[in-house]
C-alpha cells in the first residue's frame, strides 16, 4: 500500500502522533480486500475498531471518528481516503460524504494514472533520504527488538508480509503488530516505504555490514 498523500494541518501540535501511516489495514483487516468502489467504510463497522494503535492515535489526538472512503478496489490494489473526526459523524456530514463518494469514485476511476502520485513523490522527496542509515545496518540504528530485526530481514529478501509470518512461524496479527512498531521507529508510513528502505539502501551500502538475528 502507498500512501499517496498526507494533509494533517495540525502535526506540530500532534503530542508526538503525527498522522504517518494508514490505520485502514489494522482496523478493517482484510474486510477491506473486497470493498466497493464509492462506499465508505466506518470505524464502528470495522472488525478491529477497537484496534490499539487507533485508540492510541485518537486518544493523543483529541480524535473520535475514523472512516475510509474507497475510490477504486481490485484484486492487487486498492485506492482510498481516511478520514479522522474530532466528533462524532453528524447525520448531516454523513450524508454529504454519501452524496459525494460515487462521484468521487468516477472522477477516480478515469484520472490519469500515476501524475497524482508522481507530483505527490515529487513536492516531499528529501535529498537527505537516498543517503538514509540502512536499517539493518550492524549497529542497529533504529532500535530494532530481534523480533523486527528478524522481520525486516525477511522482508527484505523478497518475503512477503504472509510468507514472513510462514517462515517465523507466528500469526497474521503479530506480523501486522511487529509491522506497526518497525513504522514508528524507521520513520516510514507503510509496507511500500519500509521496502523502500530495506532494499535501497541494500543497494547502495554494504552487504557485508548486515547483522543476522
Amino acid at each position: 500500500m502507498n500512501r499517496i498523500a498526507i494533509h494533517d494541518p495540525k502535526a506540530e501540535q500532534s503530542c508526538g502522533r503525527p498522522l504517518r501511516f494508514s490505520l485502514s489495514e489494522s482496523v478493517f483487516g482484510t474486510d477491506l480486500d473486497g470493498a466497493r468502489a464509492g462506499t465508505i467504510w466506518h470505524e464502528a463497522d470495522a472488525c478491529h475498531s477497537d484496534d490499539p494503535l487507533l485508540k492510541e492515535f485518537q486518544a493523543a489526538r483529541g480524535f473520535r471518528e475514523f472512516c475510509v472512503l474507497v475510490l477504486a478496489s481490485g484484486p492487487v490494489n486498492r485506492d482510498h481516503i481516511e478520514l479522522h473526526f474530532h466528533e462524532p459523524i453528524s447525520a448531516r456530514v454523513h450524508a454529504t460524504l454519501a452524496a459525494v463518494v460515487p462521484t468521487m469514485a468516477r472522477t477516480w476511476a478515469t484520472r490519469q494514472i500515476g501524475v497524482v502520485a508522481r507530483e505527490a513523490a515529487h513536492q516531499r522527496r528529501d535529498p537527505a533520504s537516498d543517503e538514509a542509515t540502512p536499517i539493518l545496518g550492524a549497529a542497529n540504528p533504529a532500535r530494532l527488538s530481534r523480533a523486527e530485526y528478524r522481520v525486516c530481514l525477511l522482508l527484505s529478501r523478497g518475503l512477503s508480509a504472509q510468507g514472513v509470518a510462514e517462515e517465523l512461524g507466528i500469526s497474521d496479527p503479530t506480523v501486522r503488530s511487529h509491522l506497526r512498531n518497525i513504522y514508528a521507529k524507521t520513520q516510514t508510513g507503510n509496507l511500500a516505504e519500509l521496502l523502500f528502505r530495506l532494499i535501497g539502501t541494500q543497494k547502495n551500502g554494504n552487504p557485508g555490514s548486515l547483522r543476522y538475528a
